[in-house]
């Protein structure tokens, strides 16, 4: 499997914050708490980590959106979970990145989709996987990442008419581990962060035991998450003009050819620009 460097996604624990990442979106603005939003942001590498420069590709897509109107935003880091907790109660303004799901539709504000992600089933090459239906999952072990909430919501009913297990992963790397052992059968998360997973953290011998099945579980648009408190439509009015203005000049789309010059464009880039037009 080649290496390749890839985006999107998301993604939900212990508590780890990387406080002190305030990322300034300008340096001639002068700002106060009404033009600064406060990010929680998921761990989830290459898109956003707090070891990655400028908290990663997402942060520093965000902060030049929102430079663009006059505004700045700070980021702190936390696993996906908690850092949507934080959000939920009111502890951060707005929270990177998640789906839409009935539990969201209540806890949250939706911005434009910043993005589009395509989930898939990853197996080991010498275990082939092929699926049409859902009855091809019949008596599985299926580790996940992400949560449950992010699958598809026909396939997680599914898995009480077809009999298979689903058991979610604390990491990308615990459910690739999990899949390498044989604990379980296949590994459904996001294709681009599996793949940068697979070729980041594991040596090639193990990197080639794995490969997906082409056929996508489901895409999925994402979204920044805001808190449901008053003034956020105006903020999500502002962050969603600065990535429109981005989308419009070609800005937004260049930006992911440099960070990712072997990514999945195809899959993701080109179809997120179109739903943000």
């Amino acid at each position: 499997m080649k290496k390749i460097a890839c985006i999107i996604a998301v993604f939900f624990a212990s508590y780890v914050s990387a406080s002190g990442n305030d990322i300034d979106s300008s340096t001639t603005t002068a700002y106060d708490e009404s033009n600064i939003i406060h990010f929680a942001v998921s761990e989830a590498p290459p898109m956003m980590s707090k070891d990655l420069p400028e908290g990663g590709f997402l942060p520093k897509v965000f902060s030049k959106a929102l430079a663009l109107e006059g505004y700045r935003a700070t980021y702190d880091f936390f696993p996906s979970k908690r850092a949507q907790t934080l959000v939920q109660r009111g502890d951060y303004e707005a929270y990177a990145a998640g789906n839409k799901n009935k539990f969201n539709d209540n806890h949250f504000y939706y911005s434009m989709p910043i993005g589009k992600a395509e989930l898939v089933v990853f197996h080991l090459k010498e275990k082939p996987f092929h699926w049409k239906t859902y009855e091809d999952f019949e008596g599985l072990i299926i580790a996940n990442f992400y949560n449950t909430k992010a699958l598809n919501e026909k396939f997680i009913e599914a898995a009480d008419t077809h009999n298979f297990f689903l058991s979610q992963a604390t990491s990308f790397q615990t459910g690739l581990k999990q899949l390498l052992s044989g604990k379980v059968d296949i590994y459904i998360t996001f294709k681009a962060m599996g793949l940068h997973a697979i070729n980041t953290m594991f040596p090639k011998d193990q990197r080639d035991k794995i490969t997906y099945h082409p056929k996508p579980l489901s895409f999925m648009n994402h979204y920044v998450l805001f808190h449901k408190r008053e003034g956020a439509q105006r903020k999500i009015d502002i962050f969603n003009s600065g990535m429109r203005k981005m989308v419009q000049s070609g800005e937004y789309k260049t930006m992911i050819e440099e960070a990712f010059p072997f990514t999945v464009k195809d899959d993701i880039s080109s179809k997120a620009i179109e739903d943000m037009k």
